[in-house]
């Protein structure tokens, strides 16, 4: 296989992963997948009421708060597939320079979890949301030469 570019199209419940030759070659996506959990309404995602705590001295009791969004923690989780995906698929891996195109939040999430080997890889990351788009119009987003 020629080294290729790999271009990573994500949101927090859908990523495309596509294989890009030379400037002017069309791009091949070579990987799809989505994260339903990704799409759950928030309140779909945790109980309909926080926890019950008693406080420590005395009889009052008082609501639970949520140390964590359940939305994040998916987009977390979703993130961290994502990157796994790039490890253990032989093909992606031994891609060249890597483009993250990702809404800007979702960008942070990929960027937390890319291993070094990969993070120097990224030549390119764009800050929008573009997973539903076709690949030309992904291709208009970045930079010249991708």
């Amino acid at each position: 296989m020629t080294a290729c570019a790999l271009v990573i199209v994500a949101d927090s419940s859908r990523a495309r992963f596509f294989c890009a030759g030379g400037y002017r070659d069309p791009w091949e996506e070579v990987l799809a997948f989505d994260h339903a959990a990704g799409r759950v309404q928030k309140s779909d995602l945790s109980s309909d009421r926080p926890g019950r705590a008693f406080d420590s001295v005395g009889g009052g009791r008082h609501a639970m708060a949520a140390r964590t969004d359940p939305r994040q923690h998916e987009a977390e989780v979703f993130a961290r597939e994502i990157v796994g995906e790039l490890s253990q698929n032989k093909r992606l891996s031994e891609c060249g320079r890597i483009a993250l195109v990702a809404p800007p939040r979702f960008l942070g999430h990929l960027r937390a979890h890319l291993t070094p080997r990969f993070r120097e890889r990224v030549a390119c990351e764009v800050g929008k949301s573009l997973v539903t788009q076709k690949p030309e119009d992904i291709r208009q987003q970045l930079p010249r030469g991708w």
